[in-house]
């Protein structure tokens, strides 16, 4: 079996070109229901957001994952199998970005609330100081479950609501950016808005142990729940933070598998049931033309989630 080179794998994974239909992807999710991703929010502390009548959408970002560790449990030991996602570019997620924040706008509009302009959105966050992410991208690493370890991921933002520093992937969001969260408290008050700030989730392949057998995975997209959720920021009437949490229930994963480069196993079907594949390295080939529409349908489902979530606020 050759074994790929670690520079060859991880360098470079997120460089290939952008695909041609990409321009257009901001007009494509405009309340499309979702084929697959039936995307469930919980949602926490609503109560002490609910007395503003006006909803914000002040960032929105998408968290894709490009590099993971993952082990077996079985009781040999098994085999450990870093994995890396090729095909997919920040340019190309960046579009997804920015449909999926216009999609959740649509939506939210939909659904009957009043959405706050875009213009007044950002001259009240400029207001308020808010300090928005450089370069609206963030790189991060992490642990998300006991199975997948370290794996490393880039989130996006929009251009039409950029990520707000503390807002765009952080793994501990629940803890990162208090002095922003004070901000944007501020530009709720402002607005008489609840202020959002989503970050989606998306995953390039499910993993899962199974007594026996160690760990099975597919090679699929998924939206999974982020590791703190995010939070949906206000001010109470006397200008206070107040905060409630919103957060994806389940990971789902879209039953679609897309093309892969299998090139590094010795058995042609190994990467789509990775159980006990003694490898080192798995390069994982997503065709772009594939991955952005099962990435959009994702955002459908996320936003829809959202959606009755909000819902879910002014019912409480």
């Amino acid at each position: 079996m050759t074994s790929l080179d670690r520079r060859t794998l991880f360098a470079g994974g997120l460089a290939l070109t952008l695909s041609p239909a990409a321009p257009a992807l901001a007009r494509v999710l405009r309340q499309e229901p979702s084929r697959e991703f039936q995307v469930r929010t919980n949602v926490a502390n609503a109560r002490y957001i609910k007395h503003r009548p006006k909803v914000a959408v002040a960032s929105y970002g998408v968290s894709f994952f490009y590099t993971g560790k993952t082990r077996t449990m079985s009781g040999g030991g098994g085999a450990r199998i870093d994995t890396a996602l090729y095909g997919v570019s920040p340019q190309m997620m960046t579009e997804v970005a920015e449909a999926a924040c216009l999609d959740l706008r649509a939506r939210l509009a939909a659904a009957g609330e009043t959405v706050v302009g875009v213009d007044e959105t950002r001259a009240a966050l400029a207001a308020a100081n808010t300090p928005l992410r450089d370069g609206n991208q963030f790189q991060g690493q992490g642990t998300f479950d006991g199975v997948t370890v370290a794996q490393r991921w880039l989130t996006v933002g929009s251009q039409t609501a950029p990520m707000v520093t503390g807002y765009s992937g952080e793994a501990n969001s629940m803890l990162a950016g208090i002095g922003t969260r004070n901000r944007l408290a501020a530009a709720s008050a402002a607005l008489d808005a609840i202020i959002l700030t989503p970050v989606m989730w998306l995953d390039y392949a499910r993993m899962r142990a199974r007594r026996g057998v160690g760990v099975e995975g597919e090679v699929v997209v998924g939206v999974r729940a982020a590791p703190s959720g995010f939070i949906v920021s206000a001010a109470d009437p006397r200008g206070r933070l107040v905060m409630a949490t919103l957060s994806v229930a389940d990971d789902v994963y879209s039953s679609q598998s897309y093309a892969m480069d299998v090139s590094s196993v010795s058995d042609p079907s190994g990467l789509q049931a990775l159980m006990n594949v003694n490898m080192s390295h798995a390069r994982i080939i997503a065709d772009p033309a594939r991955w952005t529409p099962i990435a959009l349908d994702a955002a459908r489902g996320y936003n829809a989630g959202l959606t009755d979530a909000v819902r879910q606020i002014r019912a409480g």
